[in-house]
C-alpha cells in the first residue's frame, strides 16, 4: 500500500494515468484488428520482416507506445470486469505486463524521488526559519535603538523639567530673598539705605553743608585744608576732643529724627517735652495708622516733614513720576490727619545720594514749582554707620561735628524701634548742647536750609553768565 502511495506521489507531476488506462483498453479492444493484420502480414511477408513488424510500436495514448507483442499479450491477458479506477491501479497493471519501461520514471525511482522531496521540504524549513530568523533580527535591531532612543528621550525631557522647576525655584528663591532684604531694609531698618547713601560723607566748613564723595573712598592728602573729615574713635578720644576744641559755630541747633513715626516716638515726645526742646520730624508714612502720635507732634510745636510714603528707592527714584507720587502721598496723609499743609522735605538718602535712577536736579526743581523746601544735614550722631553704637559714642560725634561748623547746624538722627541708642543718647545730648548755650528749635520758614545739591540762584546765573561772556571777549582778543 505503500508503495502505491511513493508511485502516487513520485507519478503527479506527469499526469499521464488517466490515459494509460483508456490506451490499456483500447489495446484489449484492437486485438483482433491487430490480429488480422498480423496474419495477413504473415501470409505474404518473409520471416524477418515480420520481426521488424511485430517490434513496431503502436500509439497507445497521445504520449506512450507500445510494441506490437507488447499489444498481443495484453490482448490475450482475462479481461477485467471494471477498469482501474486510479492512476496507481493503471500503474500496477501495466508495470505488471512488463509496460513500465516506458513511462517516463523508472521502476524502482520513487524512493529516490521521495528522498529528494523530503530533502527539499527539510531545505524550504530551513530557510523559512533562516528568513524567520533574519526578519526577527532585523526587528529587534531595529526596535533596540527605537526603544533606547524614546527612553533617552524620556529621560531628557524629565531632566529638562527638574532643571526647569530647579531655576524656576532659584529665581524665586533670590527674589524672595531680595525682596525680603529690600522689606527689611525698607520697613524694619531703613538706616541701612542711608548707609548706602551717604557713606564717605565730608563736612565743608566754610558753607556749613555736608559734602558727599561720590566714587572712591575719600584720600586726606587729596582734599583742600578747608575740608574737614571728622575723626572716629574711642568714647575717650572723641570726648577728648570735644573738650579740647573752641567753639565756633552759631547758637541754633535743629534736630531732625527721619523715618519715624515708630513705636518709641511717644517715649521720645516725652523727653522733648520734659527738656522743653521743640525737634523736626520727617516722616516715612503710607496711611493713618499712627494718626495720634502725628497729631500730637503738631499740638506740641514740633515741625512735620516729609521723608516718603515706602523708603523703597527703586520705587521712589524710578522716574520723576515716581517721586512726585511719593512726595505727595505722604503730604496729603499730612493734611488728612493734622490739617496742615507740610512743605518740609527730605530726600531718601539726602539730596547727594548715589542711588537714584531719576535726575537729582529735576527732582529739586519740581520740589522748587511746588513750593517744598528741603533739607539735608550738615551734623549727625552716624547711627546710620553700625548696627549699635554706644549712647556716648553718638553724642561725641554730634558735637564734633556741631563744634565744627561755622553756622548753624542741622543734626541728623533716626527714630527706629530697631536703633533704640539714639533715644538712650538724647537726653545726655540735649543737656550739654543747651549747657554749652545752644537754641533748640524746630525748622520753619525762617530756617537757612542746608542742601548738598541746589540749583543755582539768578544771581549765581548772572554771574556765570558774565564769566562765561567774559572769556569769550578774551579769547577773541586774542585772536
Amino acid at each position: 500500500m505503500s508503495s502505491k502511495k511513493n508511485r502516487k506521489k513520485n507519478r503527479q507531476p506527469n499526469a499521464v494515468s488517466p490515459s494509460v488506462t483508456e490506451g490499456s483498453s483500447s489495446a484489449v479492444k484492437g486485438d483482433s484488428s491487430f490480429a488480422a493484420e498480423n496474419t495477413s502480414v504473415s501470409e505474404s511477408t518473409p520471416i524477418s520482416e515480420k520481426a521488424s513488424i511485430t517490434e513496431k510500436k503502436v500509439p497507445v495514448t497521445e504520449s506512450a507506445f507500445i510494441t506490437e507483442q507488447e499489444a498481443s499479450v495484453a490482448a490475450s491477458a482475462p479481461a477485467t470486469t471494471e477498469p482501474a479506477s486510479t492512476a496507481d491501479d493503471a500503474y500496477d497493471e501495466l508495470y505488471s505486463y512488463g509496460m513500465a519501461e516506458h513511462w517516463e520514471l523508472e521502476p524502482g525511482s520513487g524512493e529516490d524521488t521521495e528522498e529528494e522531496t523530503e530533502e527539499e521540504e527539510f531545505n524550504r524549513a530551513n530557510v523559512n526559519r533562516l528568513k524567520k530568523m533574519i526578519i526577527i533580527a532585523l526587528f529587534v535591531m531595529f526596535m533596540i535603538p527605537t526603544v533606547l532612543c524614546v527612553i533617552l528621550m524620556m529621560k531628557m525631557h524629565s531632566m529638562q523639567n527638574e532643571m526647569d522647576a530647579l531655576r524656576e525655584e532659584t529665581i524665586s528663591r533670590k527674589q524672595q530673598a531680595a525682596m525680603q532684604a529690600q522689606k527689611e531694609i525698607s520697613t524694619e531698618d531703613p538706616v541701612k539705605l542711608e548707609q548706602q547713601a551717604y557713606q564717605g560723607l565730608a563736612k565743608d566748613k566754610n558753607q556749613g553743608a555736608m559734602v558727599l564723595h561720590q566714587s572712591q573712598p575719600v584720600n586726606l592728602a587729596d582734599l583742600p585744608d578747608d575740608v574737614i573729615i571728622p575723626k572716629r574713635g574711642t568714647e575717650e578720644e572723641v570726648t577728648e576732643e570735644v573738650t579740647e576744641e573752641e567753639v565756633l559755630n552759631g547758637k541754633k541747633v535743629y534736630l531732625t529724627f527721619d523715618d519715624g513715626p515708630s513705636e518709641s516716638t511717644g517715649k521720645l515726645l516725652d523727653i522733648l517735652k520734659r527738656k522743653g526742646v521743640k525737634a523736626t520730624f520727617f516722616m516715612v508714612l503710607n496711611d493713618t495708622e499712627k494718626a495720634d502720635v502725628i497729631r500730637r507732634m503738631a499740638d506740641e510745636g514740633h515741625a512735620l516733614g516729609i521723608h516718603s510714603a515706602s523708603h523703597v528707592y527703586s520705587e521712589i527714584y524710578a522716574n520723576l513720576d515716581a517721586f512726585e507720587k511719593d512726595v505727595e502721598t505722604v503730604h496729603d496723609l499730612l493734611y488728612e490727619i493734622t490739617g496742615q499743609d507740610v512743605k518740609l522735605y527730605r530726600f531718601p538718602g539726602g539730596s547727594s545720594n548715589r542711588v537714584s535712577d531719576v535726575d537729582i536736579y529735576d527732582c529739586i526743581q519740581w520740589l522748587t514749582d511746588e513750593g517744598y523746601t528741603y533739607y539735608d544735614w550738615n551734623a549727625l550722631n552716624e547711627d546710620a554707620e553700625a548696627e549699635y553704637t554706644e549712647p556716648s559714642i553718638l553724642n561725641a560725634n554730634v558735637l564734633r561735628y556741631i563744634h565744627g561748623n561755622s553756622g548753624d547746624s542741622v543734626v541728623l538722627m533716626h527714630d527706629l524701634d530697631g536703633h533704640p541708642e539714639s533715644l538712650q543718647a538724647l537726653p545726655e545730648l540735649i543737656d550739654k548742647l543747651l549747657e554749652e548755650g545752644y537754641e533748640l528749635v524746630a525748622i520753619d520758614e525762617n530756617t537757612e536750609p542746608v542742601q548738598h545739591r541746589r540749583l543755582p540762584t539768578e544771581e549765581e546765573l548772572a554771574a556765570q553768565k558774565a564769566a562765561e561772556e567774559k572769556a569769550e571777549q578774551k579769547d577773541e582778543a586774542e585772536q
